[in-house]
């Protein structure tokens, strides 16, 4: 239990064969550290909560992705098994949803019931001969994606895209891949052009009709820091010519595909 806690944190777990720690199964890069965190786990009466603040108050989650003597570090642990710095760490795919969600002010927080079906295309909702696949109204398909109803033949497009669980078959580490419908997606995807016109909705609303100050809402919104002055003069581009919903909307895809908001360093 808690290599799969520290595999949550870290990107990779002490044993980084989270369902096989048999002969077969890879060797702990830090056995001592994962006996201890065992007993602790048993000392702090399995308190899940506590183990997420022991991990996340450590100094070694603390540490940035940077190191001042990263070449002599790479030539011998290239993978960072010791975890001499912080791995980069794209969000889940149903967090990167909820989070565009959240951004646009549209998340619905309602908890528990049912989950949401949500909407695809007629060819394939008409493709189950013994389901029927209706989708919710659009204010249950606002709810966080843990709710989302999923068959195996049929995930969330997005979802699959960012590398959700496979349905059909046990997924005790998913894997974190960089291909180009990636891209595509948050770039051309109907989500992300819906939300970044709620979005700029949004920030017209909490900041006003100053440019800067919409630009700067903007980035503190998506990025929690202001805007520096070449992405200020960048910025200013857009509103050339365009209305200020329309020129927010656009600079809202542009820092929902930043690695700065797709990562956490």
């Amino acid at each position: 239990m808690v290599n799969r806690i520290w595999q949550h944190h870290f990107g990779q777990g002490i044993v980084r064969t989270p369902s096989d720690f048999g002969m077969n199964g890879d060797r702990p890069s830090h056995p001592e550290l994962l006996d201890w965190l065992a007993n602790e786990f048993v000392d702090k009466k399995w308190s899940i909560k506590a183990m997420h603040r022991l991990m996340l108050t450590s100094d070694t989650y603390k540490q940035s992705t940077r190191h001042a003597d990263w070449k002599t570090h790479n030539e011998t642990d290239g993978d960072n098994r010791l975890l001499w710095r912080a791995n980069w760490s794209r969000l889940e795919a149903e967090v990167l949803r909820d989070s565009l969600l959240s951004l646009s002010g549209r998340l619905n927080p309602e908890a528990g019931g049912p989950g949401m079906f949500f909407s695809v295309s007629d060819e394939v909702a008409k493709g189950f001969q013994m389901f029927k696949w209706y989708p919710s109204e659009e204010k249950q398909q606002l709810r966080r994606s843990i709710y989302a109803f999923q068959r195996r033949s049929l995930a969330m497009p997005m979802l699959e895209v960012f590398d959700a669980a496979n349905m059909s078959e046990s997924c005790s580490r998913r894997s974190s891949t960089t291909v180009a419908p990636q891209a595509l997606t948050l770039l051309n995807g109907a989500l992300t052009a819906t939300e970044s016109a709620h979005f700029a909705a949004r920030v017209i609303e909490l900041a006003g009709p100053s440019m800067e100050k919409q630009v700067d809402r903007a980035f503190q919104l998506v990025l929690a820091r202001e805007a520096k002055p070449a992405e200020l003069a960048e910025a200013r581009k857009l509103y050339d010519g365009r209305a200020p919903k329309d020129a927010l909307a656009r600079l809202a895809t542009v820092l929902f595909n930043l690695n700065e908001f797709l990562y956490l360093e």
